[in-house]
């Protein structure tokens, strides 16, 4: 019975949150701030600079993605067919893994053009925004990500 209900919560949580990622996405895609800054010249003007910067970068959020796919077996573990899990052969990710990794880093990048500063916190983003209507959207769907992260693998 309990983990019916877990499916349940994860079939509408799936939906709501990737819509509230598309949402922020458009929001950042949008942003006059962030519009302006996209059509400046690089700071990286030669490719030896562009690698020093990219291949650390590149590293911490591969590492800090792959923390996370180490818990997917708990994620999955319910699915009524393993072939429901959709991963990638040989790298464990899910097939959503990199858009939602894609959003994330697109939204803690414009945050530094919009607000000065990198935030990565959804919380801290939340207090930065001034439109009841998105703040309450904002709170149901950081509920709905701690509820399916915090008690579907338990």
């Amino acid at each position: 019975m309990g983990i019916e209900y877990i499916r349940i919560l994860q079939g509408i949580s799936a939906p709501v949150l990737l819509a509230v990622g598309l949402l922020l996405l458009a929001w950042v895609i949008t942003a006059p701030a962030a519009s302006s800054h996209v059509s400046c010249p690089s700071r990286f003007t030669k490719l030896q600079r562009f690698l020093k910067f990219l291949i650390p970068a590149l590293n911490g959020t591969v590492a800090f993605g792959r923390q996370f796919l180490l818990n997917i077996p708990d994620f999955t573990r319910f699915a009524r067919k393993p072939t429901r899990t959709n991963h990638r052969p040989g790298t464990g990710a899910a097939d959503d893994h990199d858009p939602l990794c894609l959003i994330g880093i697109a939204v803690t990048s414009a945050t530094v053009v919009i607000y000065g500063t990198a935030i990565s916190d959804p919380v801290q983003l939340l207090s930065r925004f001034h439109s009841p209507v998105a703040v309450v959207i904002s709170l149901i769907a950081i509920l709905l990500a701690t509820l399916n992260v915090n008690i579907e693998p338990t």
